[in-house]
């Protein structure tokens, strides 16, 4: 068999089919919107070609639009903090408000404040000591009683100021036998002005009613008819006082005053006693007292007060 004929053949083909297939180019004219829609539709290149050869081709990324589209990226939200990072508030819970209580509370303390109730231990030196009732008023005004005895040192100094009137001894021996206990009463008003300041202005009446008796024995050097004689006096008097008025712990009152107090009426009776007869000497030495006690009555006082806010 030949085989020079069949390599000539073969040769060119194997040659043919090392050589390199160029790649195809194809180049198609840039058309604008405006020429688009000007020039007439007309079949374009790529509509001849088959099927495979286009899909072949490589694809061309989108052209961007002028216009970006909304970004519909979800905005994402931090992560849940860790168990162990998140603060435990140790604050009590929350409470509903309660209404405050302690204005209606401090307003209605002020008021009371302004009111004042006491009862005192009182002493006007030398005329009576007992207790004392005061009421005090917003404004300042003040009402009080007192109701008390009179101590025997007072009681002296009060009856001797009779004794000016005479040196008869009939009237000296009647003051000093005649006359051993006494009760006192007395009512007044006053006024406090400054609610900051304790000063305050006191005036009122008091009556002061004495006792006792005697035996005509004890009148020595005078003549006097036998027996027993009671004595008895009523004494009135006004009086007037400056004082200071404070409050300790709230509720202890606590006043010292200066004052003076004058008689203004007098009424002495010596009586015999068991039906005996009466003594012109001794009616005599009553009168006395009684002028002794209207004209020479004037005493100095000295106030004591101690007592307790019952308001």
């Amino acid at each position: 068999m030949h085989k020079g004929p069949l390599l000539a053949l073969l040769v060119p083909g194997v040659a043919l089919a090392n050589e390199p297939v160029p790649m195809a180019r194809a180049s198609f004219p840039v058309l604008t919107e405006a020429s688009a829609e000007a020039a007439p539709a007309r079949e374009s290149s790529l509509d001849r070609l088959s099927p495979k050869v286009v899909g072949a081709l490589p694809l061309l990324p989108p052209k961007p639009s002028a216009t970006p589209a909304p970004s519909t990226r979800a905005v994402s939200s931090p992560p849940p903090a860790p168990v162990w990072e998140t603060s435990v508030s140790r604050a009590p819970p929350a409470r509903a408000p309660m209404l405050d209580q302690h204005e209606p509370r401090a307003s209605s303390s002020r008021e009371t404040d302004l009111w004042m109730l006491s009862l005192e231990g009182a002493t006007r030196a030398p005329v009576d000591a007992g207790f004392q009732l005061t009421l005090e008023t917003p404004p300042g005004l003040r009402a009080f009683g007192t109701y008390g005895w009179v101590p025997s040192m007072y009681l002296g100094r009060v009856m001797g100021t009779a004794s000016q009137i005479s040196a008869d001894p009939m009237l000296s021996a009647v003051l000093e036998r005649g006359f051993e206990r006494g009760r006192a009463w007395r009512v007044g008003a006053g006024w406090r002005p400054f609610r900051r300041v304790g000063a305050y202005l006191d005036a009122g009446y008091a009556r002061v009613s004495t006792s006792g008796g005697f035996d005509a024995s004890d009148l020595t050097g005078t003549a006097v008819v036998a027996g027993s004689y009671s004595v008895e006096s009523s004494i009135g008097m006004g009086f007037v006082e400056v004082g200071y008025q404070a409050k300790v712990a709230e509720r202890v009152v606590l006043a010292l005053a200066l004052g003076a107090t004058k008689v203004l009426s007098a009424e002495t009776r010596v009586a015999p006693e068991e039906g005996g007869a009466t003594d012109p000497n001794l009616e005599k030495a009553a009168g006395w007292v009684d002028q002794g006690l209207e004209k020479y009555g004037f005493l100095p006082t000295l106030t004591l007060r101690l007592g307790i806010d019952m308001i």
